[in-house]
């Protein structure tokens, strides 16, 4: 068999926040499936390329879930690949004491 394109996939920690409202200006709350982008690929907050309230799919473990994107991670908590979830999007894959998960998403 041939390996899966790795194209669309990215690896990082995936960690939880506290926060009810982000960069984006959509109002949200813990008990929602959003999630912070990282920095370096959450890119302009308005326009074309605004990341800002797409969808990504984040799995863990066999677990999948789809999170929709409300918010930038400051570069001095996630690095490229990370991802900050409410939450109730990280209890659905661990709960909330474990702090970290090696997530993948596209």
């Amino acid at each position: 068999s041939s390996p899966s394109p790795s194209s669309g996939k990215y690896r990082g920690r995936g960690t939880w926040f506290s926060d009810d409202s982000g960069s984006c200006e959509i109002d949200f709350d813990q008990s929602d499936m959003i999630v912070a982008m990282n920095e370096d690929q959450m890119g302009a907050l308005s326009g074309s390329g605004s990341k800002c309230g797409q969808k990504v799919r984040v799995s863990y473990k066999g677990k999948s879930q789809v999170l929709t994107i409300v918010d930038t991670c400051p570069s001095q908590y996630c690095d490229k690949g990370d991802l900050d979830l409410s939450q109730a999007a990280f209890k659905k894959f661990a709960d909330m004491d474990v702090g970290e998960l090696e997530l993948e998403w596209s």
